[in-house]
């Protein structure tokens, strides 16, 4: 299992099917969809790990 979520293709399925069975309540999480795509960029920029438990 840990194998699938560290896949890109794995979460961009994930992301698209959940999109669409959920739709819906696009107009919910709207307000969040900014910040998160901030914070993914700046990750991928700086290439910091995502993962930051494994470092504890």
């Amino acid at each position: 299992m840990k194998i699938l979520w560290r896949n890109r293709d794995f979460s961009l399925l994930l992301a698209l099917t959940a999109g669409l069975l959920a739709g819906q309540y696009a107009e919910i999480a709207e307000p969040l969809v900014l910040p998160a795509r901030r914070l993914v960029m700046i990750l991928s920029v700086f290439g910091l790990p995502i993962s930051i438990s494994r470092y504890h």
